[in-house]
């Protein structure tokens, strides 16, 4: 049975490609969230156990925001890059797509501005 072109296997085989870039995205930003969680954290530790102003100027929520907000921000980071990175092993090389992309934007303008009677059809 096919779906707009599309039969069951190759639309089978798309969403384990999708829900597999998913997966690495998942993994590549937990580790990379988790080293920047330990990170900050031991930043904020040294700087409300050396700096008396630190200590005296944050309450305890900004220096759990201080924590928590650049393990969140790298997380979405590393998973937006690892779908991107996923993604585009998937559709081949992205650079050459978009390189291919970009000389036939230029030949149909050559052929624009070359005019419609070199490349009018015949009748």
């Amino acid at each position: 049975m096919s779906v707009r072109g599309i039969d069951a296997s190759a639309h089978e085989d798309a969403r384990r490609r999708s829900q597999r870039c998913v997966d690495e995205a998942l993994a590549s930003a937990a580790a990379v969230s988790a080293l920047s969680l330990a990170l900050s954290g031991a930043l904020v530790a040294a700087l409300a156990s050396w700096s008396p102003a630190f200590r005296a100027k944050f309450n305890a929520s900004a220096k759990a925001a201080f924590v928590v907000m650049p393990a969140f921000y790298t997380f979405y980071l590393e998973s937006e890059r690892a779908v991107y990175r996923c993604h585009s092993k998937a559709d081949g090389n992205a650079h050459m797509n978009h390189a291919k992309l970009r000389a036939m934007r230029q030949q149909s303008a050559a052929e624009a501005a070359a005019g419609p009677g070199e490349n009018a059809p015949s009748r």
